[in-house]
């Protein structure tokens, strides 16, 4: 894989506040690794391959050359992803500098400010790098991309770019320091393994009381969920929520407020992905280091679970209920292997009586 990087200026002025060359670029690669799953899972679980370009090594024609592995159990279609920032000096004549380029002028120190440019380093600002990715495959299997839930488009409406508040780079309002600006970038990392180190809330019970959010058949906490599915649901559903989402001690349910209408799924996904889960995996809501015996949410309750976060809708949803699916009774292992079997299907598939898109009003 080949990655090109072009500059205006002089490729010196790429860099972190270190002065590392290419700032905080990085490189990612996530990749198949949960012990029972086959090459036919277009999901990743691990993203523990990932170095900073500048860590690359030169080779002299103004390319680099990057080596990341990945782990020797990796299997199936994996995703190499760019991410991260320039550091650039400030354009101050904008007139001047388009001129400077047209004309291919070398900038220096010297002719800096002629040229349209604050040559002060201190002055500088943050530019987000647009991601970029490629599928591949690890082992010669037939390459399986991952499906395209939701458009990068849907998501900027709100956002103005991605990554960062309404079109802002204020540091203070991006997350991830702008550098994730496509849903593209964000299922790398938010794995359906990525149960945090946080625990999920207590459900307040009217006239007192709270009702714990256990592993059924335990007295241990499940964690929360940050696989993307089930995160960003979480995030965006706080008006529907009884529970916050939270993230250590930030409530990011309580201070995000989806600005449309919170059941127009179409708001964000594109071509009615909605109306069919077409994830593989469970989600983690606990932290064992064999991936396999993590215990997880199945997917159509992961996806669900996100807004509906209630125990009565867990309790719906799981094998005790009517919807067959885990909520923490079950592992990865034991989802793989088909020993659950979720039915919301038969009464929330296209066509069906509480078709996911009659409940939400999307259609009569």
């Amino acid at each position: 894989l080949g990655i090109a990087v072009h500059r205006v200026v002089a490729t010196d002025d790429c860099r972190d506040l270190d002065g590392a060359t290419f700032s905080r670029f990085s490189l990612y690669i996530g990749a198949l690794t949960v012990p029972g799953a086959n090459a036919a899972i277009d999901e990743y679980s691990d993203h523990s391959s990932n170095l900073y370009a500048w860590q690359g090594a030169a080779n002299g024609d103004g390319s680099y050359t990057a080596l990341l592995t990945v782990p020797d159990e990796a299997i199936g279609t994996a995703r190499f992803l760019t991410s991260g920032q320039a550091q650039e000096r400030r354009v101050i004549d904008l007139l001047n500098f388009r001129f400077a380029q047209q004309s291919n002028s070398v900038i220096t120190e010297l002719n800096a400010a002629a040229n349209g440019i604050d040559w002060d380093w201190a002055n500088r600002i943050r530019v987000p790098i647009s991601n970029v990715y490629r599928d591949f495959s690890i082992d010669d299997s037939a390459l399986n991309e991952r499906r395209q839930v939701v458009a990068d488009e849907n998501c900027n409406a709100c956002h103005g770019r991605l990554g960062t508040a309404s079109g802002s780079n204020l540091l203070a309002n991006a997350f991830h320091r702008g550098e994730r600006n496509s849903v593209a970038a964000c299922p790398v990392c938010h794995t359906p393994n990525r149960a945090s180190s946080t625990e999920m809330s207590d459900e307040p019970v009217q006239g007192g009381g709270v009702i714990e959010p256990l592993i059924p058949g335990t007295a241990t906490r499940m964690n929360q969920s940050f696989e993307f599915k089930n995160m960003i649901h979480g995030i965006h559903g706080g008006q529907k929520r009884v529970t916050p989402f939270m993230h250590g001690t930030d409530d990011l349910s309580g201070t995000t407020h989806f600005p449309g209408r919170l059941g127009d799924c179409a708001s964000c996904h594109q071509n009615q992905s909605y109306i069919v889960n077409r994830g593989k995996l469970g989600s983690a809501v606990s932290r064992e280091n064999d991936l396999a015996q993590r215990r997880v949410f199945s997917p159509n309750a992961s996806s669900c679970m996100g807004c509906h976060d209630s125990a009565s809708a867990r309790e719906h949803m799981g094998t005790s209920g009517v919807g067959g699916a885990s909520v923490g009774e079950f592992t990865q292992a034991e989802w793989l292997s088909g020993m659950v079997f979720e039915r919301c299907d038969e009464c929330h598939g296209p066509g069906s009586v509480k078709d996911v898109s009659r409940v939400h009003s999307l259609k009569e």
